[in-house]
This record gives C-alpha cells, sequence and structure tokens, in this order.
C-alpha cells in the first residue's frame, strides 16, 4: 500500500499493515523504507498518530493524521496520506476495517432499536392518551344523550283535501305543540269539534275535518291518537273508532290476527280463524257488490293464498279497479319461531303493488321512522327526530 504525505514531499512511505485501536482512537502506521532527499534508508518506521479526517473516491482513499512521534521541530504535524491501490490491503486493515463496519452497525442497530423502542413508546403514550380522549368524548356523548332531549315526532302532510301539503305537525313527549286542547298529557288527538264545541270544551288537539259536510255531525269527536311512551321511548299509534279508520301502510310481512282488517283500493277484507283450527284461515271481502264474499283456505292444502283482480294467477279475485293484477300474498309458514298466516303486499318476486296494501290500527301501534298512515282522505308521514 502506498501513502504519499501531501504536506511533506520529502517522505515516501510504503506501508504493510494499518491498524486502529478503536478505545484510544488512535492509528498505527509501519513502513518498510523512507525516503529523505534522494537517499532512501531500508528500516522500518512506525509511529502512532491520531486520524481527524477520512473519505474514499473510487481507487483512492485520504487520511488526515496528527503524527504524535514526530522529531521535527514542528508540534504533532498534520499530514494527508493517499492510498492509490485500495485491492492490495493487506488482511489486517480489511479485518481492522470490518471490525469498525461491525462497530458502526452495531452503533446503528443500538440506535434503531432505541428509535424502535422510542416509537413503541410514543405509541403506547399515544394510544393510551387517544384511548383517554375518546373514553372522555363518549363519556361526554353519553352525558349529552343523557341531557338530550326526547325524541320528537313530526306528522308531514303527503296528501290532503283541505291541509297544506308538507305542513309538519311538531309533537314532543308532552303531545302536541300549540295543540288545541293545550293539556301537556303526552297524548295527542286528532278529530273533528264544532266551533261552539271547541271554544267551551276542547277536547281535540289538532283537526282534521271530513272530506264532505254532511259528514261534520255525524264524525264529530277523536278519531285517532298518538301516544308517547317514556319506558319505551317510542310513540303510538291507534284508531278511536270515529271517522273513516286509521291505516298504516304495510312495508314488511305482518302477522295476521284474528279479525285482522286491511284495506286494498276500495275494497276491505277481514281475515279470520276457524276457532277449533287455527291453520284454517277465513277471507272476508266488503267492496261495492261483492258485500262479505266468503274464502276458506287450510294450510294442510295451500300454503299460499294470492289476492289481486288477475283471475287467472289469484286465488282471491277481486273486481277493483285501483288493485293490481297481484296485490297481495298471504303464505303460510314460520318465522322468528313462529307459525302462522302472513300476509304482504304484491307478488311473490318482491314487486309492490301499485296503490299499496294498509291495515287497520285497531290496536296500539308503534310508530316507526318514516311510516306512513291514512286518515279521513288524509296521507301523512312520520319522521322521528
Amino acid at each position: 500500500m502506498e501513502i504519499i504525505s501531501t504536506r511533506n514531499t520529502n517522505q515516501k512511505i510504503i506501508s504493510k499493515a494499518f491498524n486502529q485501536d478503536i478505545k484510544s482512537k488512535e492509528y498505527l502506521y509501519k513502513s518498510n523504507t523512507i525516503k529523505k532527499g534522494n537517499n532512501i534508508e531500508n528500516k522500518p518506521v512506525e509511529f502512532n498518530c491520531n486520524c481527524i479526517g477520512k473519505y474514499t473516491y473510487k481507487s483512492t482513499e485520504a487520511i488526515t493524521i496528527i503524527n504524535n512521534n514526530t522529531n521535527t521541530n514542528d508540534n504533532n504535524p498534520i499530514n494527508t496520506y493517499y492510498n492509490s491501490d485500495l485491492k492490495t490491503r493487506s488482511k489486517t486493515e480489511t479485518t481492522n476495517n470490518n471490525r469498525i463496519s461491525m462497530n458502526k452497525t452495531q452503533k446503528m442497530t443500538i440506535n434503531e432499536s432505541k428509535n424502535a423502542i422510542n416509537k413503541k413508546t410514543t405509541e403506547k403514550k399515544n394510544s393510551v392518551i387517544n384511548k383517554e380522549n375518546s373514553d372522555n368524548k363518549n363519556s361526554q356523548n353519553c352525558i349529552i344523550k343523557e341531557k338530550k332531549e326526547k325524541p320528537c315526532l313530526d306528522l308531514e302532510v303527503l296528501n290532503s283535501w283541505n291541509l297544506p301539503i308538507g305542513l309538519q305537525l311538531h309533537i314532543d313527549e308532552f303531545g302536541l305543540k300549540n295543540s288545541l286542547r293545550n293539556e301537556a298529557d303526552g297524548i295527542t288527538y286528532f278529530g273533528f269539534q264544532t266551533e261552539e264545541s271547541l271554544n267551551t270544551n276542547p277536547y281535540i288537539d289538532y283537526l282534521v275535518p271530513p272530506k264532505d259536510q254532511e259528514y261534520d255531525e255525524q264524525f264529530v269527536g277523536k278519531h285517532f291518537q298518538i301516544r308517547y311512551d317514556n319506558d319505551t321511548k317510542t310513540y303510538y299509534i291507534k284508531d278511536l273508532g270515529n271517522g273513516f279508520g286509521t291505516f298504516i301502510k304495510l312495508n314488511d310481512e305482518e302477522k295476521i290476527k284474528d279479525n285482522l282488517l286491511i284495506n286494498i283500493g276500495e275494497t276491505y277484507i277481514v281475515f279470520s280463524f276457524n276457532i277449533d283450527n287455527e291453520k284454517e284461515l277465513i277471507i272476508k271481502l266488503f267492496t261495492g257488490e261483492e258485500q262479505c264474499n266468503t274464502y276458506s283456505f287450510n294450510s294442510d292444502n295451500q300454503k299460499c293464498i294470492i289476492i289481486g283482480r288477475d283471475s287467472s294467477l289469484c286465488d282471491v279475485i277481486i273486481e277493483d279497479k285501483m288493485l293490481s293484477r297481484i296485490h297481495c300474498c298471504v303464505n303460510y309458514k314460520e318465522k322468528d319461531n313462529q307459525k302462522g298466516w302472513y300476509i304482504k303486499d304484491g307478488n311473490l318476486k318482491g314487486k309492490k303493488s301499485t296503490n299499496d296494501t294498509w291495515f287497520y290500527s285497531a290496536e296500539e301501534t308503534p310508530i316507526y321512522d318514516k311510516m306512513i298512515f291514512k286518515t279521513n282522505h288524509n296521507l301523512f308521514k312520520c319522521l322521528y327526530k
């Protein structure tokens, strides 16, 4: 290995070994020959030095050192040596360099481990902080929910002969806001009162007069009610037997109860069961000329009953122009571990009828969001707020 000093041009060192003491960070140079002026001395030269700079470019390595064993007048002269043949390095130098490289690798590994530990610690802290923030947020949300008002219900007028379409009636746990009765008992009554009785004893919260004036006196009173239940946090609707009835649009399958009344088109149908055998379903029709036509079906013989105006497809045929060809279907099956007859709007493939299927709210029926019901030629939509 040839090392040439750029600071001292009179010195040329041929070195066979380059050792590094990692602990003291001192470098030991050994050479076989040394040249001073025109004379060459064949004796070993050995000196300790400190490396203060080192770099490699292509096949040349530069080392800047401070000579600790100088005999010159200058104290600790600084020299830069160039190694122009890196391929001829001795095994000792390679070993030492590997040692240096390993040491750097170990340091890098340690640093990486520290960084990984710090990263994990930071992530853990952040996770704890985020969890605490999330818990606090959830706790705050719970508090807000507890403090929040109980659910409100809006009734939107979809169609009416005398009420403004789009009108919304606001109901809360106390009843209808700005009601005529103003009792705040959690019940809202809809119906019709004469102006005289309304001034003396208002028992209606909101007036829903009949379409024809000839029914004014006949249908005076409460038509239906909406009640808020504090335990279930739910509103319930029920017809009160006055007026033209309150019918709820059938969206899903409904289990048929004894004496269930449904409305399709201009037809009313009553479903009832044989007292001795609930598998036997009795269907009574009330429409136009077909007053009280009766059909009977037994689930042992027939599990599906199709109702509509198409004589080639239906089991119960109704001459009603407002009905679809297949308007609704009744099936005997087991659902939610309950066997019985179930009614569904539309055909068996899921296609809905044109004018829907409506069931009478004879008992209190829970109101769900976007539920639609009709009463006295008025169509309402329920919206939870």
